[in-house]
């Protein structure tokens, strides 16, 4: 867990491919072990209303990309000659898409899709992304990192 009841911490996910710079002093870099990197949060109701936790999520919660030489940068850097002073720009706005009301199946398949979807999933992540206690019995069935997944017919 990052954080907790109040606090505040600046955070920088970093996929598993990224090897540009990384920002220095103050921040929290998380690298991934895989391409796609998920946030999730948790607030409450504030007497049984959303509005209150929504608007303190959209109020306190910036997502952008680092940008080397601004902050995040550490002045020794700069003092160096490792790195140059970047553009001072504003960040983006953050995007925040509204869920509720729209329905959305987040129960896996329990048919032979089921398998086609995690092989995608093997197929789409680096080798990397899942431990070999997880990689060995996927195999077993014929899921397997660069290969095409194509299971022995019912005999």
């Amino acid at each position: 867990m990052i954080g907790g009841v109040g606090s505040s911490i600046s955070a920088r996910p970093v996929r598993i491919d990224y090897d540009g710079p990384l920002p220095q002093g103050g921040y929290f870099v998380a690298r991934s072990r895989t391409i796609r990197v998920l946030i999730l949060g948790r607030m409450f109701l504030v007497n049984n209303d959303p509005n209150p936790a929504a608007e303190l999520i959209k109020s306190r919660t910036k997502i952008y990309p680092y940008v080397p030489g601004g902050e995040g940068t550490s002045i020794a850097e700069f003092l160096s000659g490792d790195a140059k002073l970047g553009r001072i720009t504003e960040p983006p706005p953050t995007v925040f898409r509204e869920g509720s009301g729209v329905v959305m199946n987040t129960i896996p398949p329990n048919d032979f899709s089921f398998y086609e979807s995690l092989n995608e999933v093997v197929q789409q992540e680096p080798a990397t992304a899942l431990d070999p206690e997880l990689m060995g019995p996927l195999a077993a069935i014929g899921i397997i990192k660069g290969k095409p997944f194509a299971p022995d017919a019912p005999g």
